[in-house]
């Protein structure tokens, strides 16, 4: 079951994110610098304004929390082509239940919500080590189309994130012949 999250599931919301992002990426990085990016990014304050402010989608598996997508505004360090340029920040599922269906599932339910849906342009970014996320991506659209560096809490640069983004599908009119 995908539902979109409220202000109740922040605790829950909290635990799945700090464990899934250790999970993924707390060996690329310092036990201290893993500490000083979860306060800054995955606390439970910042995750209750995700839940407040954005959109945030939970998965369910009898009645587990076990992923979740997160859906705002842009904030990608590249320059946008257009105002309807949209953000998927963040798409976790716990290792445990990873290989089921349920990154998919909330993808698919992420692009059909209203943000992304009628966004011209959706972003994200992903690690470049990632394989799996990418084809992913890949499969719904997504293209690379720039990088940056991860910059940690310490300033230290680490790998590199690319940048992807899925191009909205014109309109196309009665004639055939696309409106864009």
């Amino acid at each position: 079951m995908i539902r979109i999250a409220q202000k109740g599931d922040v605790q829950a919301l909290t635990r799945l994110a700090t464990e899934t992002y250790t999970d993924a990426f707390g060996k690329s990085m310092t036990a201290a610098e893993l500490a000083a990016h979860l306060e800054a990014n995955l606390s439970e304050s910042r995750i209750e304004t995700f839940v407040l402010e954005d959109v945030v989608l939970v998965a369910e598996w009898e009645g587990q929390m076990v992923g979740f997508v997160h859906l705002s505004d842009i904030n990608t360090p590249v320059q946008t082509p257009v105002s309807q340029s949209k953000k998927l920040r963040k798409l976790y599922v716990h290792q445990d239940f990873q290989n089921k269906g349920i990154g998919s599932a909330l993808l698919a339910a992420a692009l059909e919500h209203p943000l992304l849906k009628e966004a011209t342009y959706v972003y994200l970014e992903v690690w470049e080590r990632n394989i799996k996320a990418q084809r992913l991506y890949k499969r719904y659209g997504f293209e690379v189309v720039d990088q940056h560096r991860f910059i940690l809490p310490s300033g230290a640069e680490a790998d590199f994130d690319y940048i992807m983004v899925r191009r909205a599908a014109p309109e196309m009119g009665h004639d055939g012949q696309s409106r864009c």
